[in-house]
């Protein structure tokens, strides 16, 4: 079996299982994520003056916003991201959380056009499935996969899972173009991804 078709049968099997974990509990589950993102925000770097990069969730992602409030009322600069088109790196556009968003490519919410740009140092990663050492399944599209590598390229940068526990597996099928993520955060805990 390719390493293509591994992907998606885990892709479809971990939609399956976080549709049923998260039905009837996402307000909950997203504020007890939150409040673990918050209670590992320094080791995270989501200090004041940092400029991160968020989602705004889709399709049963985990639900970050709760806690991108509170960070940005802590002096955390957030974007979020903009498709470009197939093959492309993701940009992010400065948000907050007056804003009023637009629909974007692929069912996202994006910042307005005109929007300033911003270069992350942290990225937050939406994901359908997990490993502990850092491997991740997205959706499909290599967007993060593109965009971790050119922003690695440029220097330091700190990408964070953000899933729920039910989204974890023994092991994430994984190929060269794959970027592994150094922190993992869900509702019960964040820890960073081991490294063998």
């Amino acid at each position: 079996m390719s390493v293509k078709t591994e992907k998606a049968a885990l892709r479809s099997a971990m939609r399956g299982r976080r549709s049923v974990f998260v039905r009837g509990r996402e307000t909950g589950l997203g504020r007890q994520l939150s409040e673990v993102l918050l209670s590992h925000a320094a080791a995270l770097g989501l200090t004041a003056g940092c400029r991160a990069a968020a989602y705004w969730p889709m399709a049963g992602e985990a639900d970050p916003r709760w806690a991108m409030e509170r960070l940005h009322r802590a002096g955390v600069r957030f974007g979020l991201p903009v498709v470009l088109g197939p093959g492309k790196p993701l940009v992010f556009r400065q948000w907050h959380p007056e804003q009023e968003l637009e629909k974007g490519a692929h069912g996202t919410w994006q910042p307005p056009e005109g929007e300033a740009e911003l270069i992350p140092s942290v990225v937050l990663v939406p994901l359908v499935a997990f490993d502990r050492k850092g491997w991740r399944l997205g959706q499909g599209g290599g967007y993060y996969d593109r965009t971790l590598v050119q922003l690695r390229r440029g220097g330091g940068v700190r990408a964070v899972g953000i899933g729920y526990s039910c989204q974890a597996t023994e092991a994430v099928p994984h190929e060269a173009t794959d970027q592994r993520l150094d922190w993992l955060v869900t509702e019960e805990d964040a820890c960073e991804a081991e490294r063998v």
